[in-house]
């Protein structure tokens, strides 16, 4: 590496956020620690983005324009043109606390086995809707990434040299600028520990133009179910059976209920039936994982109800019932069942639910 090169890598992509974009810069000058460099990629924006930033002064600021790709093409090209040993990641909307990569830098450089560090971010609502908030501050937990992303990306620092064994971000349009951070936080995961930092040092913007709005049109089903399924298949591939040492008892849920929300009927009750014999080959050698195997029940039930089998479904939430361990978690489990019941308009479903499992 370049002895010149700076510490920090600071990756900005930006469509059409003129009017945003230099907060962000703003809060990066700002830091408390100085060693970095600002990379922005400019993403087909056809505002007065380039303008803004050849408004500043300042020559660790690199400037890139390309055609309109979507923000993982827009992140991977101010990656490859990085220079940095750790790689920071900030949205054109998003701002850093003064501190925010002194206390990220810190960490991994007193932590040489960590691969990813995350600190927290406070939501902020720019229309005034809501009171700011902390959403997410999880410890990291492999197994529960695996079912969401808790993890808000302008808060990661991660080392260049982790990059040598994952691939940049998934440029796939079905990802397109919305779950492809999450899709790459797997991906790292897989070979490199991460390290979360109980600390706010940076804001979330949230605002009309965010892809999770209602109003965005983004397909979040699909997307949900992209990365899912990649994930169910690299899981089966590489652990076989014992996939289930590496997820927690949620994950067959959330992988049916997706296929679900997507409309794939006849591949829920199938990757239902998958997730079955899995566990049944698992549990001949393993016994530490019954709920499991009743969540795995449940979403046999639903996703065959959804299917027209409703005397079926009903079997498998029977079964549930009479499962010994089902004794153990009552409360909990029917405490899920009726969350559930209450969320869809199935007024059958409802009905077996609520028949079947009494909180």
């Amino acid at each position: 590496m370049d002895s010149n090169a700076p510490k920090i890598s600071v990756i900005v992509p930006t469509y059409n956020r003129a009017a945003m974009l230099s907060g962000c810069i703003d809060a990066v000058l700002s830091q408390t620690m100085q060693d970095f460099e600002i990379i922005i990629v400019s993403d087909g924006s056809a505002d007065a983005t380039k303008e803004v930033v050849l408004g500043y002064n300042d020559p660790r600021i690199l400037f890139f324009e390309k055609e309109n790709g979507g923000q993982a093409s827009a992140r991977n090209l101010g990656i490859r043109k990085s220079s940095g040993k750790y790689i920071s990641l900030c949205d054109d909307d998003d701002r850093f606390y003064p501190h925010h990569l002194s206390t990220l830098t810190k960490l991994l450089d007193d932590n040489s086995g960590v691969g990813m560090v995350y600190s927290d971010a406070i939501w902020v609502y720019d229309n005034g809707s809501r009171k700011p908030e902390v959403k997410f501050s999880e410890d990291f937990d492999k197994k529960a990434l695996e079912n969401f992303n808790y993890i808000t990306t302008q808060t990661v620092l991660f080392r260049r040299s982790c990059l040598k064994n994952t691939d940049l971000f998934n440029e796939d349009p079905h990802l397109r600028n919305g779950l492809e951070d999450w899709e790459f936080f797997l991906r790292l995961s897989d070979n490199y520990a991460f390290s979360h930092i109980k600390k706010v040092s940076a804001e979330y913007v949230v605002h009309e133009e965010n892809s999770f709005h209602p109003g965005s049109g983004y397909d979040y089903s699909r997307a949900f179910l992209h990365v899912r399924t990649q994930r169910f298949e690299y899981l089966t591939a590489e652990f076989g059976p014992f996939l289930f040492d590496h997820v927690d008892h949620m994950y067959p849920y959330n992988l049916v209920q997706c296929y679900l929300d997507s409309g794939k009927i006849k591949e829920s009750r199938e990757i239902a039936d998958k997730l079955h014999r899995l566990y049944m080959k698992y549990s001949k050698n393993n016994n530490q994982a019954p709920i499991t195997e009743l969540v795995i029940l449940f979403s046999l039930g639903i996703s065959h109800f959804a299917a027209g089998y409703e005397t079926e479904a009903g079997n498998f939430f029977r079964i549930i019932v009479d499962h010994p361990s089902y004794t153990l978690i009552k409360e909990q489990f029917d405490g899920f069942a009726n969350q559930y019941a209450n969320r869809i308009p199935n007024m059958g479903l409802k009905t077996l639910l609520g028949n079947c499992f009494i909180a």
